[in-house]
């Protein structure tokens, strides 16, 4: 006879279980992908229990069965997951992102996803505070209607729902106990009521030494920005983001750019020779002062000044061309006559 198990409406053998769970939670399933995603966006653990495969059991009447239950709310679980990943990942969401990592470090610092079922809030209110009839006599008729709204807005969401919740020290999903839906989509859903979950942000929050990254990862990250001003026929002012692309292209202007002269011996050899730049060109490298600049580094360059002047000046296009490695139709050179 087969191994029946019967846990809060979970009753299916204990094979079946364990293929379902194998299905849905062993490693390299998009669940233990995605957790280990936020862990990589976050530097947070993050848990998930899957006490709800035994709790629930009006979700097994509602999705017709243990099986098809454990596939919905696991569903769910990664419709959860890529909206979390897709707030924390784009950075106009920082002052998010610090109000989510201050209060997981309050809590332990990992993320913590439980599952809910929606109940009738004084059920909910009664099991989450543990408050018994005299007890919520004492405690007062308002708290005891806040109490009840707090538990109404995670519990009664006729739709799935996800928020903050400081008793449950993290995130609450909650699935309603009718009306069947397909999870998968609800990840835009998520991300709305993730973007919600906090009150009033606290924009001074000092993250941990090892999560802040340093000014060099900050300033190399695409994407990347130049600048070409030509301030005069003589000089050209370079703006860019990128440093090092700025440091090399100043060492290859500092090669080739120089003065060429050719001398002819007995009308049959040419010789060319290269003097010394024909250019002053500079590079200032901007320190890391977000605060009182902009962020960029700067190369200058000024043509000659000398007597007769340069016949032909290197033009901004010249550097657009080199910019976007394209070949150049001719030496990039100064010719004097």
């Amino acid at each position: 006879m087969a191994n029946i198990v019967q846990e809060d409406g979970i009753h299916v053998d204990g094979t079946t279980k364990f293929n379902i769970g194998n299905r849905y939670w062993h490693e390299g399933s998009s669940v233990k992908t995605l957790i280990q995603d936020i862990k990589d966006v976050t530097n947070c653990d993050m848990i998930c229990s899957r006490e709800w495969e035994v709790h629930y059991p009006q979700l097994d009447e509602l999705y017709d069965g243990a099986q098809q239950t454990i596939y919905v709310v696991t569903e769910a679980i990664v419709a959860w997951c890529k909206a979390f990943i897709s707030l924390a990942a784009e950075e106009s969401n920082w002052k998010w992102k610090n109000e989510m990592i201050r209060k997981v470090d309050k809590v332990g610092g990992r993320i913590r996803l439980e599952i809910k079922v929606s109940r009738s809030p004084l059920q909910e209110q009664e099991r989450e505070k543990g408050i018994d009839e005299r007890g919520r006599r004492r405690i007062g008729k308002s708290q005891t209607v806040q109490l009840t709204r707090t538990i109404a807005k995670i519990y009664q969401a006729k739709s799935p729902s996800v928020l903050w919740s400081d008793e449950d020290l993290g995130f609450v999903l909650c699935i309603p106990e009718k009306d069947r839906m397909d999870m998968s989509k609800l990840v835009f859903p998520f991300k709305d009521q993730l973007l919600s979950a906090f009150g009033n942000y606290e924009l001074y929050h000092i993250p941990k030494v090892q999560d802040v990254k340093d000014p060099s990862e900050l300033l190399l990250k695409p994407p990347y920005y130049l600048s070409i001003q030509s301030i005069s026929q003589t000089y050209i002012i370079v703006h860019s983001s990128h440093s090092p692309s700025l440091e090399f292209l100043a060492k290859y202007l500092r090669k080739n750019c120089r003065r060429s002269r050719k001398h002819m011996f007995a009308m049959t050899h040419i010789f060319k020779t290269l003097g010394p730049p024909v250019m002053d060109i500079e590079l200032h490298q901007n320190p890391f002062t977000p605060k009182e600049s902009a962020i960029y580094d700067t190369l200058t360059l000024k043509a000659d000044s000398s007597p007769g002047g340069p016949v032909k000046c290197i033009s901004p296009f010249t550097l657009v061309h080199l910019v976007r490695e394209e070949p150049l139709e001719e030496p990039l050179e100064v010719v004097y006559r």
